[in-house]
C-alpha cells in the first residue's frame, strides 16, 4: 500500500446505530453504557466486564447455554434411569406372573403349598392341617 492510501482510509467517516446498555455501577455508582450485543452474547455465553471508573468486574459467570447444557444432561440422565427403572419393573411382574402360574398350575396338580404334598381334596386337607394359612392369604401374609 501506498501512503496516499492509507491517509484516504484515515480520513473516511462511518456512521451506525449501536444499541447501549446504561448500567450503574454497584461499587462507585457510575454510570457507564455498553453495547446491547456485548452484554447479550456474555449473558448467553458467560464473561465480564469492568467499570471504566473503578474497575469493579461485573457480568455472568455461567452463560445461559451452560445452563442449559446442565440441564439438559440432568434430564437426560433422569430420562436413563427411569427407563432402566421401567424395564426392572416389567421383568418383575413377568417374574411375578411366572410364579402365579406355577403355583397355579400345582394347586390345580393337587399340591399343597405348605407341606408339599399331594392330596385328592385339597380344600379338606388345608382346612384341617393349615387352618390358619387361607387367612394369611387373604391378608396378603401368604
Amino acid at each position: 500500500m501506498n501512503m496516499k492510501t492509507i491517509i484516504n482510509a484515515a480520513m473516511q467517516t462511518y456512521s451506525t446505530l449501536v444499541d447501549l446498555t446504561t448500567i450503574k455501577c454497584g461499587q462507585c455508582g457510575g454510570i457507564y453504557a455498553i453495547v446491547e450485543r456485548f452484554r447479550k452474547r456474555l449473558e448467553e455465553e458467560g464473561g465480564f466486564w469492568h467499570c471504566p471508573y473503578c474497575k469493579t468486574g461485573w457480568g455472568y459467570g455461567e452463560g445461559e447455554n451452560d445452563r442449559l447444557k446442565k440441564d439438559r444432561d440432568v434430564l437426560a440422565s433422569r430420562c436413563s434411569h427411569l427407563s432402566d427403572q421401567l424395564g426392572r419393573e416389567k421383568r418383575s411382574g413377568i417374574a411375578l406372573r411366572g410364579h402365579l402360574t406355577r403355583a397355579k398350575k400345582r394347586s390345580i396338580a393337587g399340591l399343597c403349598p405348605c407341606c408339599k404334598r399331594h392330596f385328592a381334596n385339597m380344600k379338606r386337607h388345608i382346612q384341617t392341617k393349615h387352618p390358619g394359612y387361607c387367612k394369611a392369604a387373604v391378608k396378603g401374609e401368604a
